[in-house]
């Protein structure tokens, strides 16, 4: 079987094809994946302000001074960065820097969006704290009237982190899964190379003058009408030659009875 130049041409084949399917279908995998996660961060966030925004209303109101606000508290509950802004865009509180060294933030992309559309989302660069962030912001009102944004941000590199397991989760799985193919792959081609290495054999020694070798016919369509073409030609060069040694006998024979009758006869 190692010798089956044909087999493992075809499974060889046959592999590359179910390894980069794999490879498609790990990459099809992890865009979902990825817009999915995001899309989960982005509820997350989106519900922790939710949250928040209850205890910080009152807060912006006037009705509880801001130093009441416990950020250290706050902070070891959510985990993520959150920040207090005013309408006009100044920043009231943050919980990893200081409120007062911080530049105006209503020029921010997601604060803009988050007083057009009462909720803001932006990537980019954090030039407070010179990484990338995820921001999640959210309009803040009292009686149908905006108070103020709260803002919660998650780094990116902590996002992308999380994606890049899920990329390698998702490739060892479609690698898992593609090597589960393998195995009966190998024997499907088996299977259907197995006749013609057989014909291939037959042939070679028909070739070399084993005419009465024959092909056992186990199967229809291409492979099984080959198998009784060969097996044809097999047996017409079989009577071929059965004929022509009969006649090589035959004509022996008359020779042998020529040579018997001959009688020299000498003239003197």
């Amino acid at each position: 079987m190692l010798k089956n130049r044909l087999l493992w041409q075809i499974s060889g084949i046959l592999g590359l094809m179910i390894f980069v399917g794999a490879l498609v279908f790990a990459t099809l995998a992890t865009s979902q994946m990825e817009r999915e996660h995001r899309a989960n961060i982005t509820a997350l966030l989106s519900a922790e302000a939710q949250i928040l925004g209850e205890l910080i209303i009152p807060i912006l109101v006037g009705e509880t001074p801001l130093t009441t606000l416990p950020l250290e508290r706050l902070s070891s509950a959510i985990e993520h960065r959150f920040t207090i802004i005013a309408t006009d865009g100044r920043v009231l509180a943050d919980n990893w820097k200081l409120s007062d060294t911080m530049d105006n933030h209503g020029a921010r992309p997601e604060i803009i969006a988050a007083n057009r559309d009462a909720f803001g989302i932006a990537e980019r660069f954090s030039t407070t704290l010179e990484e990338n962030m995820l921001y999640v912001a959210l309009r803040l009102e009292r009686d149908g009237a905006p108070i103020g944004f709260l803002r919660i941000a998650v780094p990116l590199a902590e996002v992308d982190e999380q994606l890049a397991q899920l990329r390698w989760q998702a490739f060892l799985v479609s690698v898992f899964v593609g090597s589960l193919f393998l195995v009966p792959g190998f024997l499907l081609v088996r299977q259907v190379t197995r006749p013609i290495t057989e014909m291939t054999r037959v042939a070679g020694a028909i070739a070399e003058g084993h005419y009465e070798l024959r092909l056992p016919v186990r199967r229809d369509g291409e492979v099984g009408e080959l198998s009784r073409v060969l097996n044809k030609l097999a047996s017409g060069a079989e009577e071929r030659i059965d004929e022509l040694t009969r006649s090589r006998n035959q004509i022996e024979a008359v020779l042998g009875g020529l040579m018997e009758g001959v009688v020299a006869v000498d003239l003197q």
